[in-house]
């Protein structure tokens, strides 16, 4: 999730390049899917197989962790220009990412750098597939798809941010909650065991969850129960 605002929120401080509308394959720099004109700036990525392990950002958003497998994705953002400044509160567009098959998160070597635990071995996820959708209107970010099939885990997350003109003070209000399956218990209890110390609340179904809060300039992850809806 954090990948995907990365990716579409690169426009802060990226300089002008020119980008196709034709769908393209292969691996690219986010910085080339930006244009700006006088009166708007605007995100365009019309991408398919795209291997996930050629793309950098994707592990500086992911504590780390490198993803592999074919990936595609579409986004279509555009926020105007006034007086100077880009007027993200007012942006508007779409984000489409996908994994139709075979995608991994971890490689079993890399180690998984996330807060207070420090350093500490991760083994790998799978995914059958993956279909993130998001919209941006009337000011607010919003995932409105989340569809990830995976014998290893059971993995939901909802957000909404608030946008602000200054980008990093628009507020979150997310959630993550996620299980382990017998599966991943049984074939790599170290990565099960991981997933049971991140500090996360669990609640009755079993499920454990993680409330997103702060801004997009100070995020906070807190270990506290949060609603699905």
């Amino acid at each position: 999730m954090r990948a995907v605002l990365a990716l579409a929120l690169a426009i802060t401080g990226c300089s002008q390049r020119s980008t196709s509308e034709e769908v393209e394959t292969g691996p690219f720099d986010p910085a080339d899917t930006v244009r700006r004109s006088d009166d708007a700036v605007r995100v365009e990525v019309h991408r398919r197989e795209v291997p996930l392990a050629e793309m950098p950002i994707i592990a500086q958003s992911l504590w780390g962790l490198p993803m592999t497998g074919m990936g595609s994705g579409s986004i279509d953002l555009a926020a105007p220009r006034t007086d100077g400044r880009v007027r993200y509160s007012q942006a508007s567009g779409t984000i489409a990412l996908a994994c139709p098959a075979g995608c991994t998160l971890g490689d079993g070597r890399t180690q998984l750098a996330f807060g207070g635990l420090g350093a500490v071995d991760f083994g790998h996820l799978a995914f059958d597939s993956v279909d993130i959708r998001a919209s941006v209107q009337d000011g607010r970010a919003e995932i409105t798809t989340w569809l990830l099939a995976s014998k290893d885990i059971e993995l939901h997350a909802r957000m909404r941010i608030v946008l602000d003109d200054d980008l990093a003070s628009s507020t979150l209000d997310g959630c993550l909650w996620f299980k382990e399956s017998p599966a991943l218990v049984k074939v790599q209890p170290r990565t099960a065991a991981l997933i049971q110390t991140t500090g996360a609340s669990i609640n009755r179904d079993g499920f454990y969850s993680i409330k997103i809060t702060g801004t997009l300039g100070a995020s906070k992850r807190l270990a506290q129960e949060c609603a699905a809806l």
